[in-house]
């Protein structure tokens, strides 16, 4: 049996908008008042009343009238619809501002509902939304309890229509006329309406809330559609107060990390870019980037402090407000490997500190050397900004340095001997090679020859001139 947790979000019209200040503010909408804060509301002012009354009651009290914001919202609850896949896969959007999450399947994971309950206050109280919850076995049934105390909101052992025997039918504003009719007939409460029999309930209303009531009991199920969490993550936090050091991001940013890698987690994905915006209540927000290496994995802790060395070489300023984080580059994660038998070296991976060096000194300062296929040497070896992948093994016999002379270094011959830094020995080869016979003939005999000290080097003779050079440098 499914068992849904209703979060309602009444305040959303007032904390989409992200107002800081001790004024009283009231949000409004068609000349009447949507929400308002807690010194509006100590001074009278409630839901539903017109402009006009409200703006009365405030007595000559500072005061702000804002109007309401549509796109603000239904920001805010895409991004509390992203939070809620990480509590659940089962999401739906109820109503205006409503989330329906179906945790019968993820009781356990948090260990039973009131661990899940805690997390869910826990997580909320972060974004500073405040919010009505209800439980039931349906949806109608969740956003009626919703309604109620707390602790009869959430007693899920109690029967669904115990609980919400004393609502009011004027909560039901889809069905108007309906519970017009039934109200004069003396029906006023959900207990009176359970307890009308069906035939009995057709005769007075349409077949929209008959069907309605056979959900909300449980006779008859309902089909829903799951919420689908984009290819994209987006999330921010406001503070309420202007930020004047950079460690007071910190914790915002660790928070919103957090809920990326939670997100790629349920979602298999994985992200080597994000993107940071310090936001301003007015004016445009500071930008900045950082990147991983392909192979880095995704745990929030690398990402924190990368972000931290990028931004102690950005100047924040002094009317900061909020952060956000967005990641759009998003790819399907790839399964690790890792040797079972081997115990890992107690070092930290090349990747690491290349994305550290990166953070700090910028993207166009840190290169890899890579391999291309081609045949001459010094064409095979260039620099990129990102690893190619893994270099195909060489053969056996083609024992060849990776670091090679930007040009090659013509070597001098003493008494039939080849010298640098004194006189040289072949050890090995030769290997040819040939190629560019469209452009450049390039014929080459190739030696690995050792020095008076053991170091071997790479050499070889250009057999159309008969001249000797020096290519590169084994370790």
């Amino acid at each position: 049996m499914p068992l849904w947790l209703c979060l309602r979000f009444d305040q959303l019209s007032l904390e989409a908008l992200r107002i800081a200040t001790d004024d009283a503010v009231i949000v409004v909408a068609s000349q009447r008042v949507l929400s308002c804060n807690d010194e509006a509301a100590a001074w009278g002012v409630r839901t539903g009343q017109s402009t006009q009354t409200a703006v009365g009651l405030l007595n000559a009290q500072p005061y702000q009238l804002l109007e309401r914001s549509l796109e603000r919202e239904q920001e805010t609850l895409t991004q509390l619809e992203s939070w809620g896949y990480s509590i659940t896969p089962s999401v739906t959007r109820w109503r205006e501002h409503c989330l329906q999450l179906e945790i019968s399947g993820c009781l356990r994971l948090f260990g039973g509902f009131e661990g899940l309950l805690a997390t869910v206050q826990s997580d909320l109280a972060q974004r500073d939304v405040h919010f009505q919850a209800g439980v039931a076995n349906s949806r109608p049934g969740a956003w009626l309890t919703s309604f109620l105390d707390h602790e009869t909101a959430i007693s899920i052992e109690r029967p669904l229509a115990e609980r919400i025997a004393d609502l009011p039918l004027s909560l039901l504003t889809d069905f108007d006329t309906d519970t017009q009719r039934l109200t004069k007939a003396g029906i006023r409460t959900h207990g009176d309406l359970i307890a009308l029999n069906s035939a009995s309930l057709r005769r007075r209303c349409g077949r929209a809330l008959t069907h309605w009531l056979d959900v909300l009991t449980g006779r008859t199920e309902e089909a829903w559609e799951d919420y689908r969490p984009p290819m994209t993550f987006s999330d921010s936090r406001w503070f309420g107060f202007d930020i004047q050091q950079r460690q007071e991001l910190l914790p915002a940013m660790q928070e919103l990390l957090e809920g990326l890698t939670r997100f790629l987690y349920h979602r298999q994905l994985s992200c080597q870019h994000i993107e940071w915006q310090l936001l301003r209540f007015r004016g445009g927000p500071t930008t900045f980037s950082v990147q991983r290496s392909h192979e880095a994995p995704t745990e929030w802790q690398t990402w924190l402090a990368l972000s931290t060395l990028r931004l102690d070489n950005i100047e924040i300023g002094r009317d900061i407000e909020g952060i956000a984080l967005h990641a759009k580059q998003l790819q399907t994660r790839t399964a690790q490997h890792s040797d079972l038998f081997v115990t890992p070296r107690h070092q930290e991976p090349l990747n690491h500190l290349v994305d550290r060096l990166r953070s700090r000194l910028g993207q166009q300062a840190v290169h890899y050397l890579a391999m291309r296929a081609e045949h001459i040497p010094e064409l095979c070896v260039f620099t990129s900004e990102t690893p190619l992948g893994e270099a195909h093994p060489q053969e056996p016999r083609a024992q060849r340095p990776f670091w090679l002379l930007p040009q090659p270094l013509p070597l001098r011959e003493e008494k039939g001997a080849l010298c640098w830094q004194g006189p040289l020995q072949l050890i090995y080869g030769p290997e040819r090679i040939e190629d560019g016979w469209w452009q450049t003939p390039i014929c080459r005999d190739y030696y690995i020859a050792e020095g008076a000290q053991g170091q071997r080097i790479w050499v070889f003779q250009n057999r159309h001139n008969q001249r000797w050079y020096l290519q590169g440098l084994f370790p």
